[in-house]
């Protein structure tokens, strides 16, 4: 990462683009210079109701990670993982904090689908508050995709990962589907003679099922997306002022975030599944207090669960690397959103991150 965008202007070879900013080496810059690249929105913060995370770091030395080719300390795992960054919380203290290939407590960082879960959440509250009915049909308050494979979904099924609608999500596809809406979210350039497109005209292409809705559970990352349009449509408020009004000032966060998103000159629509960028959660060292804020409201419990569990891992290592989800490991717990996660289970909706440092388990 060395000399990645370095010079006036950088050496071809050293150039960050649309084309090139998601895969290795050239994500180790973007990934944290996202906005950039490409439009942003911002979260903000309300920094009168910044609140600290304690902190009381562990002696991590005797950590040995083990592996084929023998065991690794902590340190040197991350560094071999290209990890930018480890935070684990315990009790709702930081027990542990490491930073790699110069990034800091302060550095904006994506964080991928796991966006999605904190999508979640917001749409835990709105569903608590009465704003929104996870069992209302999503064309109802989106009639633009009454003729699409979303017909007769509901709030519901979004969230669960359980529309019938046939879309691959195969990362490493070169064209498709896929590719044509990673153009319409303004992450991908458009090839020779592609014509502008944007994400709300990107579902009139979706009308294939592959299956009822509430069926199987089907990972579409358009699902987020729409449900970030159905939350502006029904709250009449964008998605980044909500999650701030929400989310972000309620619980304490010391610095401001942002999501991508279309433009406006590309019927601006935020990009809800992939998208969020905040600075270092160890800087904001205000997760509990998100609980804290929510439980002081006084709405009804929307059911009953057994547990939730939101699993999150790090992220830095590059594309070309990286082991499948199944592979990644857990890290730690913390109650710091046990409340919200809670609506969210009673929900019953999938959280899907792949990208986060926490696991949230709870039971009511």
């Amino acid at each position: 990462m060395a000399t990645l965008m370095t010079g006036f202007p950088p050496a071809p070879e050293d150039q960050v683009s649309l084309a090139n900013w998601r895969e290795a080496p050239f994500n180790r810059w973007s990934f944290r210079h996202v906005r950039e690249i490409i439009p942003t929105a911002d979260i903000a913060r309300d920094p009168h109701q910044a609140r600290p995370l304690p902190i009381g770091l562990v002696d991590t030395d005797r950590i040995r990670i083990r592996r084929a080719r023998g065991a690794l300390s902590l340190d040197d795992f991350l560094m071999a993982a290209s990890t930018d960054s480890l935070v684990v919380l315990h009790r709702g203290r930081i027990v542990v904090e490491r930073y790699g290939d110069g990034m800091t407590a302060e550095t904006p960082h994506i964080l991928m689908s796991v966006s999605k879960s904190v999508l979640g959440l917001l749409t835990g509250i709105l569903v608590s508050e009465g704003i929104l009915n996870p069992d209302r049909q999503v064309t109802t308050v989106i009639p633009e995709v009454s003729e699409t494979a979303y017909k007769g979904a509901t709030i519901r099924h979004l969230l669960d990962m359980r529309t019938g609608v046939a879309f691959d999500e195969d990362y490493t596809a070169t064209s498709g589907p896929i590719v044509e809406y990673r153009k319409a979210t303004n992450w991908h350039p458009l090839g020779p003679g592609d014509c502008p497109s944007d994400l709300r005209s990107f579902y009139q292409g979706l009308r294939a099922p592959d299956g009822k809705h509430g069926g199987r559970f089907h990972y579409v990352s358009p699902n987020s997306d729409l449900l970030g349009w159905v939350i502006e449509r029904a709250t009449g408020q964008r998605f980044a002022d909500l999650m701030s009004r929400y989310l972000w000032k309620p619980m304490g966060a010391q610095h401001s975030a942002y999501i991508t998103w279309t433009g406006w000159a590309r019927r601006g629509a935020p990009a809800a599944s992939a998208q969020l960028h905040v600075i270092s959660p160890v800087s904001d060292r205000s997760l509990q207090t998100a609980a804290r804020a929510k439980e002081r409201r006084s709405s009804p419990p929307l059911g009953s669960t057994t547990s939730c569990r939101v699993e999150a891992r790090t992220h830095g290592m590059p594309v070309s690397s990286r082991p499948s989800f199944r592979d990644e490991g857990c890290i730690t717990g913390t109650s710091g959103t046990r409340i919200l996660a809670r609506r969210l289970c009673s929900l019953r909706s999938a959280f899907t991150g792949n990208t986060f440092l926490s696991t949230v388990e709870t039971s009511s």
